[in-house]
């Protein structure tokens, strides 16, 4: 399969994921919002908007958290927001490449960033049904230094990516 079909099956495959949601859960108005999104996505890359997939996925995440918040299956929204991730790298990726005259070993590039690609949707979906089904409790100072334990170690890394990249 070429590089655009796999793109265009996993747009459909991570709107799709959202579609079952609704319908399963009684709600088939939400194909409503669905159908409409999952068409734009679809025709900016069709088009060649680069736009159209950073767009797209914030649409998907926002139509996602809908979703969880209407009671639909949170396992359903999560696959198909680490699909939606997946097909906006994707597109990006596409761009990347058609934007060069000549790619040394293409296939090979192709092949070893696909597969990075579905192990890191594979740790995000392990690491998205944890934080579902795991529950702790913290007092608010407990919370507070957590996250700014965060920002530090975000920050960190930001610093160190930048410093590994010059």
């Amino acid at each position: 399969m070429n590089r655009k079909t796999i793109l265009y099956a996993t747009i459909l495959i991570a709107w799709l994921f959202l579609a079952v949601g609704f319908v399963l859960n009684g709600r088939a108005e939400g194909l409503i919002v669905i159908i409409p999104l999952a068409v734009f996505w679809l025709a900016g890359e069709r088009r060649g908007w680069r736009w159209a997939s950073s767009l797209s996925l914030l649409f998907h995440a926002l139509t996602a958290m809908g979703a969880i918040w209407l009671g639909i299956l949170p396992i359903l929204a999560i696959l198909g927001l680490v699909t939606a991730v997946m097909a906006w790298d994707m597109s990006s990726f596409n761009h990347l490449l058609d934007g060069m005259s000549r790619v040394y070993k293409e296939d090979l590039l192709i092949q070893q960033y696909r597969r990075r690609l579905v192990n890191v949707a594979a740790l995000g979906v392990v690491i998205a049904i944890l934080a579902t089904t795991i529950q702790i409790s913290f007092s608010f100072v407990a919370a507070l230094v957590l996250g700014l334990v965060a920002i530090a170690g975000f920050s960190f890394a930001i610093s160190f990516l930048r410093r590994e990249s010059d």
